[in-house]
């Protein structure tokens, strides 16, 4: 945006400041999330002893093996 208001063209034409300023951040935000998930891993683990009490009795009596560690998606 610097250059574009050293090289005249928004001051010229101070109706392109927003619409401009709203197709950089698009294209920004076009690419930066999709690159920001594939940076980070999606899928995290939690030892079995740390989850909430509900979420132990409920695996409990879906398994009859216990589980020591668990894996979750992380999601956005």
């Amino acid at each position: 945006m610097n250059s574009l208001e050293k090289k005249g063209l928004l001051r010229r034409h101070p109706w392109m400041v927003l619409p401009t300023s709203l197709g950089a951040l698009g294209l920004c935000l076009t690419f930066a999330t999709p690159l920001a998930c594939a940076f980070f891993k999606q899928k995290a683990s939690i030892s079995f002893d740390q989850l909430e009490p509900e979420l132990k009795e409920s695996i409990k009596k879906q398994s009859k093996k216990i589980p020591t560690e668990v894996f979750f998606n992380k999601g956005l």
